[in-house]
This record gives structure tokens, C-alpha cells and sequence, in this order.
């Protein structure tokens, strides 16, 4: 299943960074820092599987050169606390395959940030799944997309953009990333979806639709983040367990915490779609006494025997009532269905009760109250 990761931050010399240094790991090859003399050298690093630079129509060609553009980003700025460049990491969709990784990443950078204005210099990077199961090769890809802070024209880089650093900016780039990464599980024909959306907002919105079983998978607290230092640990520990062919357990306190909150999201899900199916039977119910006769109905509750005992409608519904009632679009959904059943049965006990006390055999209706006859004249 695709999940949704967006994280934005900016590498700055105030913590003790450098975008050459950068830039050089997330690619696995060498940049040299001219500035200070130093080597980066990260080519002996493996899993990256693409890398591209994407840049203005008016940026210059050196634009195109890893080691010339952050070389000049980094002359440019002057300050020891320089913010040199942004950095958005993303989660690829592990059901697409490299290719349709490269374009979506590739068509995202370029109509969030290189139509903007920005120089972007990504990276994929592509790791052994946990989950080979659930992957389209096996592998999980992620994203790192490096991007200047300053405008750039023919002759070189302009002035810092303040207006980058818009909160409602984040926004728009993290809401732009699961538009993306929808679209293209839906040409790819896949079904999962991703949301940008806080847990309690997605849910909120699956009760408005009435979609219960979303609804109640959804109210669960965030799943915990391994991190990369405990992630390698795991991983170690789950290639290891694999080599000798034994189960694999958690070794780290986080680890455990991970494997049970995906246990209990894994339990709250069976229950919701328990909950789901026990429900769409019942809409399934009120929908056929549209369509079917009396007869058909009684026919699929012997057969079916669908209903809740504990909403114990099933001895309660007089169907012909219920369809003659449905047929005229009187009622419209489950609630005010079984509401109006009740309703009418109550009135009629109330009704016969009525009617011993007085002595006569009248039936009674609430809306029109029977008048007891005077003697003859």
C-alpha cells in the first residue's frame, strides 16, 4: 500500500553543512569544494538509480553542471550562517515501476519548483523492500530534490526569494505531490491513493461521505518513524534472521513499537471492513425492497439472513409496509428507515392498547384520535 511522506528543510552553514557535501552523497559521486579545498567523495555509495537536473529556460548552461551549479552556490553566499539550498525528500509509490518513478518525480519537480523559478537537482534512490510482497520489484524508491534559494537569470544568480519560504508554499508543494503521485497510479491502473491530509481531516471527510469502514480505520494515532540510524538496525537484524532461516523479531525498542502499531492498524482495519459488510447488508436490504416485491424480500432474508440480531429488525420489519413505504421514496437511508419502522410499531401497540380501553374494536390513529360515539337520539 502507498503511503504519503513529504519532508522540506534547508542546508544551512549555521549546522555545520555543506551543499557540495550534499549533493555529492545524494548522488554517490565526488564534488570538490574550491572554497575550502575539501574532497566529498560518496562514490562508493550504492542504490541510487537516477539522477537529473532541471532548470529554467533562461538559466545558464552551466545550470546543467553538478559540480559548477552548487559550486556557485556556494560562492554566492558569504555569510558563516548561509542557507544554501532547500531540500524535499518524497516517497515514491512502491506498486510504480522505475520508469513511471523517474517521470512522476520528474514531472512534479518540474511544475512545483523549476516553474517557479528554482534549479532542482534530484535524486531516486531505491532500497530492498520490507515488504517484497507488496512492491512492484521489490524495491521501496525515495526522492531527494535539492533546490536553490536564489533567482536565476542568463548571467548568473539573482537575489534570495523570500516568498519561497511561505508556509502556504509547503503546503501547496505537499498537496502537489499526492496529486501527482495519484494521477499516475490511476493511468498505471493501480488503486491505492495517498492523502497529504492529517489523519483527523481524511477521517472527517469519510464521515461526511458516510464511508464507515475508512472512517474507523483511519481514527488511529500516526505510526511511529523508524529513522534511518534504527531502520539500518532492523534491516540488519531481518537479513540476518532471513540468512538462517528463523522469524524475524524487532530488536530495538522503536522497532517493537513499529511492528505493533502496524499489528493494531492491521486489527482495525479486519474489524472496520466486519463493520462495513455488516452494514452494506443492511443498505443492500433497504435498497432491494425498492426494486423487489414482497415475496423476493421474505424469500432473501430466509436465504440470506443478513440482519444484526442486536438491532432486532429482523422479527420487527413488516416488509410489505417497508416496501409499499420505500417504493414511494418516503424514506431515503437505513437510519430513518428503522426509525420509521419502530416508530409505526409503537404507534400501533399504543393504538390496540387504546382501544381495549375504551371497550370498542376502532383502530386508533395518533394523527386523527378516534371520538367515542354518544348514546342514539
Amino acid at each position: 500500500m502507498a503511503i504519503y511522506h513529504l519532508t522540506a528543510q534547508i542546508i544551512s552553514r549555521s549546522s555545520g553543512r555543506c551543499v557540495l557535501a550534499a549533493a555529492a552523497y545524494r548522488h554517490a559521486i565526488a564534488l570538490e569544494n574550491e572554497r575550502t579545498g575539501e574532497r566529498h567523495d560518496y562514490c562508493r555509495k550504492r542504490g541510487v538509480e537516477h539522477s537529473e537536473i532541471l532548470a529554467p529556460k533562461d538559466a545558464p548552461a552551466w545550470a546543467g553542471d553538478r559540480q559548477t551549479l552548487w559550486g556557485n552556490v556556494d560562492s554566492a553566499e558569504r555569510r558563516k550562517d548561509a542557507q544554501l539550498a532547500r531540500e524535499i525528500e518524497v516517497a515514491i509509490p512502491r506498486e510504480l515501476t522505475a520508469e513511471a518513478s523517474t517521470r512522476l518525480v520528474r514531472k512534479y519537480v518540474q511544475e512545483n519548483f523549476v516553474s517557479e523559478g528554482m534549479v532542482a537537482d534530484f535524486a531516486i534512490h531505491k532500497v530492498p523492500s520490507t515488504e517484497p510482497n507488496l512492491s512492484n520489484d521489490g524495491y521501496d524508491r525515495h526522492a531527494h530534490i535539492l533546490l536553490t534559494l536564489r533567482s536565476i537569470k542568463a548571467e548568473g544568480f539573482g537575489g534570495k526569494v523570500r516568498k519561497w519560504n511561505d508556509r502556504d508554499r509547503i503546503q501547496s508543494w505537499r498537496k502537489g505531490w499526492s496529486k501527482a503521485a495519484n494521477e499516475f497510479m490511476a493511468s498505471n491502473g493501480i488503486d491505492s491513493r495517498i492523502d497529504h491530509r492529517t489523519l483527523d481531516a481524511q477521517r472527517a471527510e469519510a464521515l461526511e461521505n458516510g464511508d464507515l469502514a475508512k472512517s474507523l480505520i483511519l481514527d488511529r494515532p500516526p505510526q511511529p518513524k523508524l529513522g534511518p540510524a534504527v531502520g539500518a538496525i532492523e534491516k540488519k537484524a531481518r537479513d540476518e534472521a532471513h540468512a538462517k532461516n528463523e522469524p524475524y523479531a524487532p530488536v530495538t525498542e522503536r522497532g517493537r513499537a513499529y511492528a505493533a502499531s502496524k499489528s493494531r492498524l492491521t486489527a482495525i482495519a479486519e474489524a472496520a471492513m466486519a463493520k462495513a459488510r455488516q452494514h452494506k447488508i443492511l443498505k443492500a436490504f433497504f435498497a432491494a425492497a425498492q426494486r423487489w416485491g414482497t415475496e423476493k424480500i421474505r424469500r432473501w432474508i430466509k436465504d440470506r439472513s443478513p440482519l444484526p440480531q442486536s438491532d432486532n429488525l429482523r422479527n420487527r420489519i413488516n416488509v410489505k409496509r417497508l416496501s409499499r413505504k420505500l417504493k414511494n421514496n418516503s424514506i431515503r437511508n437505513l437510519g430513518s428507515a428503522a426509525k420509521a419502522i419502530l416508530e409505526r410499531e409503537r404507534r400501533k401497540k399504543l393504538s390496540s392498547q387504546r382501544a381495549k380501553q375504551s371497550g370498542n374494536d376502532l383502530s386508533y390513529s395518533p394523527s386523527q384520535p378516534h371520538k367515542a360515539k354518544g348514546p342514539e337520539r
